[in-house]
């Protein structure tokens, strides 16, 4: 099962695994994943399982969605493309093996799990990563 981490912000480190069915991604608290950003908007994006992959689409945000520094409005992820919201950043990362890889520093640590969105928080590294290199297992 596929996961969102987030790369900086407030919510530095903390793993959404991402089930089937769309979730919603944005400012506002009743969205499964709150970004804790102003400059997000209140309901940002959605990314939804379709067959094995997962699609994330703008919601019509103010400042509009980025893949990897790219502006889109709908793409299909591809494993650690990096979603921007605003100033926030959300590492995709395509598999539960990788997940359990994260970079050296990142204590799992389970919050909760219900319905069709898990939330597991991870500590941050000592060192925030500079680059998505950084995030990748060698």
């Amino acid at each position: 099962m596929a996961v969102l981490v987030f790369k900086n912000g407030p919510k530095l480190g903390e793993v959404y695994l991402l089930g089937q069915g769309a979730v919603t991604c944005g400012r506002a608290p009743h969205n499964p994943i709150q970004i804790l950003d102003q400059k997000a908007s209140k309901v940002h994006f959605q990314i939804k399982q379709v067959g094995e992959a997962y699609e994330v689409t703008d919601l019509r945000s103010a400042n509009g969605l980025f893949v990897n520094e790219e502006k889109v409005t709908h793409c299909c992820l591809n494993d650690w493309d990096e979603i921007r919201a605003g100033e926030t950043t959300l590492v995709y990362v395509a598999s539960d093996a990788d997940a359990e890889n994260l970079p050296d520093g990142f204590a799992k640590r389970k919050i909760a799990s219900k319905g069709t969105l898990e939330k597991t928080l991870w500590q941050g590294p000592e060192k925030k990563p500079e680059t998505i290199s950084d995030w990748r297992k060698d």
